[in-house]
């Protein structure tokens, strides 16, 4: 049998060039994803809007997610985590409370 290589191996190295591009693309879904996220929860937005909004917003974190074990230190990864799981309660329950936890979220990983 041939080896399987990758498998319990260690994390692959990246050079610094590409560490750049990964923060630079995580900002860029961090930054999507406030703005989208401060529309969404101005008053009197349109359904079709928000739909529009909400589509961003996990396009973004997605994004945000893909990048974050190579762009953020690994006292930010824990920051990445609460805000995919509090932005997930948002969207099945969009209370004042879980918005509150939301923008919290996104003050601690500026």
């Amino acid at each position: 049998m041939s080896d399987v290589g990758g498998v319990g191996g260690s994390q692959p190295e990246y050079s610094p060039e590409e560490i750049r591009g990964y923060k630079k693309d995580y900002e860029k879904g961090f930054d999507l994803f406030q703005r989208a996220f401060h529309a969404y929860n101005q008053p009197k937005v349109e359904e079709h809007k928000k739909e529009q909004l909400k589509k961003v917003m996990h396009e973004a974190l997605n994004i945000m997610n893909e990048t974050a074990s190579i762009a953020l230190k690994k006292d930010k990864l824990a920051d990445e985590e609460r805000l995919s799981n509090d932005y997930a309660a948002f969207v099945q329950n969009p209370t004042e409370e879980n918005q509150k936890k939301v923008q919290s979220d996104l003050e601690s990983l500026k």
